[in-house]
């Protein structure tokens, strides 16, 4: 029997460990290395009371009233035709509040 050749066998030794490395990088690469971790420290919100006057053309769906202000009913739109358009004007200096939590 024939010894194999001293190259041959530090060529399979190197194809061996080189095979072992690549698979080895591929795992350490495919795990995540950084956690994302979100603290809330303040929350916002916002809350507005708005005194209105909506200016109305005659109909029988308000009973041909001509304004509607808050608390006086539901403003309705015919979203076919366009048609009760209102305007509506708010004051300048709506009630605000602002709440923060910490």
């Amino acid at each position: 029997m024939k010894k194999p050749e001293k190259t041959i066998i530090l060529l399979t030794l190197f194809t061996i460990l080189t095979l072992i490395s690549i698979i080895t990088v591929y795992v350490v690469h495919q795990n995540s290395t950084q956690e994302t971790k979100t603290n809330t420290l303040r929350t916002y919100t916002s809350t507005a009371v708005y005194y209105y006057t909506a200016t109305l053309e005659p109909n029988t769906i308000y009973n041909n009233k001509t304004t509607l202000k808050p608390n006086e009913g539901t403003l309705h739109k015919n979203h076919e035709t366009n048609q009760h358009k209102p305007h509506v004007h708010v004051p300048s200096n709506p009630t605000h509040r602002n709440h923060n939590n910490l």
